[in-house]
């Protein structure tokens, strides 16, 4: 059998199993909760105490206006909503309403409905917290925000709703988009790139089958053994597609330089894989380092998709032999003069860099202050709400509610004690940051106020019991603290903890909750992101310095190398991005494909030799292939950028200003800080 048929009986064969792969991964669920962001080592001891005890915080506000029957039917039909354990408001304290009539005076009247500010004076207004079970699905709380949405028409009352549990649901719905969407459109205009950047349909598809088995693989290893996706495990399959493309191109371009240069095809692919594959080895070990530290970080929803892209880049060097049989079969073409005339202007441009090597240099140290300071003042998301854009109907929601004095932020402390420490709601109430307590002192004031005979210490604990102020081992008290809007969840947290420290010890409390969990996910991924950056420059350097065994090639490297990841963080700064979850991995993949270009063009001029013009011959050979990389993942991202969910924008927008600054740092700052003075242009 012939090269060219063998070669493209295994492209059809290599395609089949592509889709037969896809076809498989097709359906992966999400779970977007909180408790799935818990640490790797099991979920967080103070969620995990909370959930035990009182059944969690995960709680939807409804805000309702209306006539009495109108109001008692929201609360009827709240109570029979799926996923929902309990239902809280004015009508289920006794006393406020008799024969399907709302005292309104009643309401007025009493302590915790009053401090709650579940009721509203005027006599049209009742707010209804709505509790998740902990056992909800992530289909149980869809169905709870549909049913949340529904509950205008069904009812007759005007109804408004939010809280973090709409959030989740939200989140989930927009990760089906990106799954749906906005993959696809990436991997779409990126082998439109190809096609235009490559002009051969064999090389493109060779591309496209190297990058859609990475991502493909990625998507069933996730699916097998980590479970459902979630917003950043879903990024990890077209980052698997990148990362594997950048390795593909320099193999297809190598190959066509030598088809150019007078080899058989088959012949060029052989060379071309013996050429390439060591620094593709090369770069996929710093490129899994890299992620590799993702992979040991504290937040499981960060480690998960750390450790699939780390496993892919060292998978993705073993697939490249199948490139290069697909190769193989390429119809001989005959030379290009006038191709093989453009592909030295890669050198050319190095040249021209050298020569301008200090005004270069000067915007390097301009571009490496703003990212010091804008890493120095950068600001991280610290509640789900700020994913979503004003414009948004969660967001509005929730704003609108917020801007009315309703409480959706909230803190629990838990106390053991036998007797609940007195005065200590009274001083947390005082912290920054603060609109009101909910403890177990409120409700033995309003019991006390509506009957003084059943002051009794049995009947009190019965009452905080039922209140969820105290647990049924009666060891374990509970208070809810709600936060100002607007409110810095760090702060209220930090002056939370100090005001209990006043009426009792470090060792008895435990604050827990949506919210200070989210304030500590924060110091997780500052510290994530600086031992990845920290650790894959530090591999980066070794493996430089063992290629090229030069103290100046290696700093020229290294000062490349975290040139896109200056201006990624700098922009961020600018932009006023903030770290999330899905931003954070951005300076890791723009270092990787960074790293990925520069270990190809040292490694090509150590092969070379270091004469006259070895350098300059390094970056003609290469130069191509970093800048049709660049093409068609600046576009592929770039189309990310437009969609209206913000982290899937954000990502989007950096990922492709850092894969133009990754380009800039390979073909110009590179070559001016290494290429000798003498070194002919």
């Amino acid at each position: 059998m012939a090269a060219p048929t063998r070669s493209t009986i295994l492209l059809a064969l290599w395609g089949l199993a592509v889709l037969a792969l896809a076809g498989w991964t097709r359906e992966w669920p999400s779970d977007n909760r909180i408790a799935r962001w818990s640490g790797q080592l099991g979920r967080d001891p103070g969620l995990a105490l909370l959930e035990e005890r009182f059944g969690g915080d995960e709680f939807a506000l409804v805000r309702a206006r209306g006539a009495d029957a109108e109001l008692f039917a929201v609360q009827a039909r709240l109570e029979e909503l799926r996923g929902v354990s309990e239902v809280v408001s004015a009508l289920v304290v006794p006393g406020t309403h008799a024969s399907g009539v709302i005292r309104w005076d009643a309401l007025e009247q009493d302590p915790v409905i009053r401090e709650l500010d579940l009721a509203d004076p005027d006599g049209t207004r009742l707010d209804f917290l709505v509790t998740v079970a902990p056992g909800a699905t992530p289909e149980d709380r869809l169905a709870l925000a549909e049913a949340l949405g529904a509950l205008e028409a069904d009812t007759g009352a005007s109804c408004m709703a939010a809280g973090h549990p709409l959030v989740a649901a939200a989140i989930e719905q927009e990760s089906a988009k990106v799954e749906q969407r906005a993959t696809p459109t990436l991997l779409g205009v990126a082998a439109v790139a190809l096609l235009i950047g490559l002009r051969s349909g064999r090389r493109a598809l060779c591309c496209l089958l190297l990058g859609a088995t990475a991502s493909l693989l990625v998507r069933a290893v996730g699916r097998t053994w980590i479970g459902p996706s979630d917003l950043l495990l879903v990024t990890a399959g077209p980052v698997a597609f990148v990362l594997a493309l950048a390795s593909g191109l320099h193999l297809v371009l190598r190959h066509a330089q030598r088809v150019k240069a007078g080899d058989e095809p088959a012949q060029a692919a052989r060379r071309a894989l013996t050429e390439k594959l060591p620094a593709c080895i090369l770069a996929g070990l710093t490129t899994a380092a890299g992620f590799g530290v993702f992979g040991l970080s504290e937040v499981a929803s960060v480690a998960r998709p750390g450790a699939l892209l780390a496993g892919s880049s060292l998978v993705t060097p073993a697939l490249l032999p199948l490139v290069a049989a697909g190769l193989a079969g390429e119809r001989p073409k005959g030379a290009s003069p006038s191709r093989v005339r453009r592909a030295w202007r890669w050198g050319a441009l190095a040249g021209w860099s050298r020569t301008r090597r200090v005004p270069i240099l000067g915007a390097t140290l301009a571009l490496a202050a703003g990212a010091l300071w804008a890493a120095s003042h950068q600001a991280y998301a610290a509640n789900g709400i700020a994913l979503f854009p004003p414009s948004a109907p969660v967001r509005q929601a929730y704003d609108a509610l917020e801007d009315q004095g309703a409480t959706l932020s909230t803190v629990e402390l838990l106390v053991r004690a036998e007797v609940a420490p007195p005065g200590l709601g009274e001083a947390l109430a005082q912290g920054a940051g603060i609109r009101r307590v909910f403890g177990p002192e409120l409700v033995e004031r309003a019991l006390t106020a509506s009957n003084p005979l059943a002051a009794l210490t049995p009947v009190v604990r019965a009452a905080q019991q039922r209140a969820g102020r105290l647990d049924r081992e009666q060891t374990l008290w509970r208070w809810t603290v709600g936060l100002d809007a607007g409110a810095d969840p760090a702060a209220a947290v930090a002056s939370l903890r100090s005001s209990a420290l006043e009426v009792t010890d470090e060792e008895r409390m435990t604050i827990t909750g949506s919210v200070p969990f989210l304030v500590e996910l924060q110091q997780h991924l500052a510290r994530t992101l600086a031992s990845s950056l920290a650790w894959t420059a530090a591999l980066t350097g070794a493996l430089f310095l063992l290629v090229t065994r030069s103290p100046r090639a290696l700093l020229a490297a290294m000062v490349a190398n975290l040139f896109p990841v200056a201006a990624v963080v700098a922009s961020m700064g600018l932009l006023a991005i903030p770290v999330d979850p899905a931003t954070v991995m951005v300076a890791a993949i723009v270092l990787g494909l960074a790293v990925d270009g520069t270990l190809h063009l040292v490694h090509r001029a150590a092969a070379g030799g270091e004469g006259p013009g070895g350098k300059l011959a390094a970056f003609d050979e290469v130069g191509g292939a970093l800048t049709v990389g660049a093409f068609a993942l600046l576009l592929g991202f770039g189309s990310l950028a437009p969609t209206e969910f913000l982290p899937t924008s954000r990502f989007g927008l950096l990922c492709a200003l850092g894969i133009a600054a990754a380009w800039i740092g390979d073909l110009l700052v590179l070559p001016a800080l290494w290429l000798e003075e003498q070194e002919p242009a």
